[in-house]
């Protein structure tokens, strides 16, 4: 039987490549948002309103910004993964504690966790798979 998974291991390695890259400058993207604008002085004080130290801005702005750069590059790729992985799961759970937010908006507006439980997924995807056979761990022997 043929099916979708019976691609050849040089079009899923590409695919991955995709994936991570995409993955890693979308995260990338956010953390240069917060450095460019001083978002993480507002991400600081969002956070602070939710009972989390201020400190977890900047600390989350880098995370983005170094983990986007290594997984485009897929340096450490299963362990900036996890890292993100906690991060979304913390997100998840405050918006849903203490924003009473909803996986979808419900009418028009309201809190929601949808995107934040997207990158959640990722971030498990690339746990599972790990970086791919075109990427630095790969070249390095690491995974």
């Amino acid at each position: 039987m043929s099916g979708y998974l019976d691609l050849p291991s040089s079009y899923i390695a590409v695919l991955l490549l995709v994936f991570r890259v995409a993955a890693g400058a979308a995260w990338l993207q956010h953390g240069l948002m917060k450095v460019r604008g001083g978002g993480w002085k507002q991400a600081g004080q969002w956070i602070q309103s939710m009972g989390v130290p201020a400190p977890a801005a900047p600390l989350a702005t880098a995370l983005e910004v170094l983990g986007g750069i290594f997984l485009i590059i897929g340096f450490l790729v299963p362990i900036v993964a996890l890292l993100f992985l906690v991060q979304m799961a913390g997100i998840v759970i405050m918006k849903m504690a203490k924003m009473k937010a909803t996986l979808i908006p419900k009418g028009q507006s309201g809190p929601s966790y949808e995107i934040d439980f997207t990158y959640l997924i990722i971030a498990l995807v690339l746990i599972a798979v790990g970086a791919g056979s075109i990427s630095l761990d790969a070249l390095l022997g690491l995974y």
